[in-house]
């Protein structure tokens, strides 16, 4: 009896830490619990990686604003691996990733030279 209380209550400790965690798709978005309190925060270690986002492109025109993030499509206000759309503008894109700004500028081609 008490061999199967210590495994039963192993068992519940460790699915409550894997209740804490959040998960990342395959394309990299944060997968976090829906219904985790919104004031709890998970600390990120000294040890995790900084997430990277690239640009790929920005549509900028009267009808819509939308850019390509990581290889998701996305608006002003939309969610990508983690990060908050705040702006897009012709040339870049404002995130807010863990409560700072962060700016992606498209890299603009200076030109091309033709090779002798």
């Amino acid at each position: 009896m008490s061999r199967s209380l210590a495994i039963a209550s192993v068992l519940c400790c460790a699915m409550s830490l894997t209740a804490f965690a959040d998960y990342r798709s395959a394309n990299g978005d944060v997968l976090t619990d829906p219904t985790r309190p919104g004031s709890w925060r998970a600390s990120a270690g000294a040890g995790a990686p900084e997430m990277k986002y690239t640009l790929n492109y920005i549509i900028n025109t009267d009808a819509r604003r939308q850019a390509m993030i990581n290889g998701t499509r996305v608006g002003e206000g939309d969610y990508v691996s983690g990060a908050r759309v705040e702006r897009i503008r012709q040339d870049a894109v404002t995130l807010r990733v863990n409560g700072q700004s962060r700016e992606l500028r498209i890299n603009s081609i200076k030109g091309f030279r033709k090779s002798p």
